[in-house]
């Protein structure tokens, strides 16, 4: 009879738990184990849970400073070069006299 009302008792209780760990929003079996579920933390030393999302941690870890650098040469490159495109067209200066690398026809042989 003992035996019968220990089993009772803890399927009751588990019944609890199932409902409690519903309540919170996890798994229904997460509180009826030997030990309480894992929370993940924002760091060892915080005891805060950890709100981000897989793809916001990932984001700490692709590239990173590479990452950075490369889009500030970026943003710089396209400053200047709208800079530079809004400057007018120079002409090339006229040659007076000689111009350089064509031959003169005075070049001759006396």
């Amino acid at each position: 009879r003992q035996d019968y009302d220990l089993k009772e008792l803890k399927e009751r209780q588990k019944q609890q738990l199932r409902q409690k760990a519903m309540k919170k929003g996890l798994d229904p079996e997460a509180l009826t184990g030997k030990y309480p579920p894992k929370i993940q933390t924002t760091s060892k030393f915080e005891r805060g849970a950890d709100t981000k999302t897989y793809l916001d941690k990932q984001k700490y870890f692709n590239g990173g400073w590479e990452i950075l650098y490369c889009e500030f040469l970026e943003k710089d490159w396209k400053l200047k070069f709208e800079d530079f495109s809004q400057h007018a067209k120079a002409k090339l200066p006229k040659w007076f006299g000689e111009r350089p690398g064509k031959k003169s026809r005075r070049t001759g042989f006396t």
